[in-house]
């Protein structure tokens, strides 16, 4: 039976995938010279997030939550 994705190592490439793509941005974002800026390789970025559309998608939710959960934590501290 194979092992299941490790979801701490699945936190961090996401967070590396959201920082490559601020940097770079996604007009010419294709896996393998990603896979090798994140020390990793493309295939395992399929292992851990399926597709490259699913991977992108994921890492730019996550800019879009952030913001409203600095809002929520400032208006209501108790929130967190």
């Amino acid at each position: 039976m194979p092992r299941p994705p490790d979801p701490a190592k699945r936190r961090d490439l996401l967070n590396q995938v959201r920082a490559y793509v601020i940097r770079n941005g996604l007009a010419d974002l294709s896996l393998r010279p990603l896979a090798r800026a994140l020390g990793t390789s493309d295939r395992m970025l399929l292992y851990y997030f399926g597709t490259k559309e699913r991977m992108v998608a994921e890492a730019l939710a996550l800019d879009g939550r952030r913001p409203l959960l600095r809002a929520r934590d400032l208006l209501d501290p108790t929130a967190a």
